[in-house]
């Protein structure tokens, strides 16, 4: 599923969203990818002080990538933390 992302709660959103689909607990991250079950889940909150080094292993563990594109890209539109 893809996932527009403009601020840390949409990115907790997708992150849970696709752990989820991917059949696979906060635990499981941890044990994939060596994150805490805690920044987990602080990252899943909508947590912006969590680190992009967590952030690249977690997509990692769920077997994602970040692609990063320009908005007029897109297919919504919102008034994004940004």
């Amino acid at each position: 599923m893809k996932h527009t992302v403009r601020n840390s709660t949409q990115l907790g959103v997708a992150l849970r969203s696709l752990r989820k689909e991917a059949g696979l607990s906060q635990d499981d991250i941890y044990d994939k990818s060596g994150i805490l079950q805690k920044t987990v889940s602080l990252l899943e909150s909508g947590n912006s002080q969590s680190t992009i080094a967590s952030l690249f292993k977690i997509l990692a563990a769920i077997d994602c990538d970040l692609i990063i594109v320009p908005k007029k890209e897109t297919e919504q539109k919102s008034g994004g933390e940004w």
